[in-house]
């Protein structure tokens, strides 16, 4: 089984505001995130992600949790 990685972060403002984004194309909204590049640490991809995806410029005070994934590639069935 392929694995692959992401990051991301839950990034508040200094009202307490949480900010989502919604990927182009869908319905729905998510906490910004996105795939770790080779040679990337999760940390450095979190904020480039949270950046990439919102034009927000956010640093890291803590780390939240974890999620897991699975699923199989109806392409490629891995």
């Amino acid at each position: 089984m392929k694995r692959k990685f992401s990051a991301g972060g839950i990034v508040f403002n200094d009202e307490g505001e949480v900010l989502i984004c919604r990927p182009t194309g869908h319905e729905y909204w998510l906490f910004p995130k996105g795939k770790v590049e080779e040679g990337e640490t999760p940390e450095l991809s979190a904020i480039r992600e949270v950046e990439e995806e919102t034009g927000v410029k956010a640093k890291i005070l803590d780390k939240v949790g974890y999620s897991k994934y699975i699923y199989t590639d109806p392409k490629t069935k891995e």
